[in-house]
């Protein structure tokens, strides 16, 4: 998806590209991301109906995209929160597909590097 013709470092703009720096430089975060993706390789959650394929990624943007939401709740933002909301900036410009897409890539490397079941070994 391409926003206003623009592209930041390969990205599809500025605020998909902080929104995947900040997402992988925190590491509960990016656990708690990578454990979101991973939910359909594993068929877990509302996820259970089979191994994962393209039809799950709908889901996991949602999935992502509340996650970031949550975090911003301005009654309970931290200081290093409410640097991470202004470095950002619009989340309705953020390309959840893209941090998605680039996540479920991690997940395989991450699975294999402690060497859990990922679907490259399904098949």
């Amino acid at each position: 998806m391409m926003i206003d013709g623009q592209t930041y470092n390969g990205w599809t703009n500025r605020e998909t590209w902080a929104t995947y720096l900040w997402l992988t430089n925190e590491e509960g975060l990016y656990k708690e991301a990578i454990e979101t993706v991973r939910a359909p390789f594993k068929g877990e959650g509302r996820y259970a109906l089979g191994p994962f394929d393209r039809d799950a990624i709908p889901m996991l943007e949602d999935d992502i995209a509340n996650m970031f939401d949550a975090l911003f709740d301005f009654d309970n933002m931290t200081r290093d929160l409410y640097r991470m909301r202004e470095d950002i900036g619009s989340l309705w410009r953020v390309d959840w597909r893209s941090i998605v897409e680039h996540l479920i890539g991690d997940s395989v490397e991450w699975a294999d590097e402690t060497s859990l079941v990922t679907a490259r070994e399904d098949n």
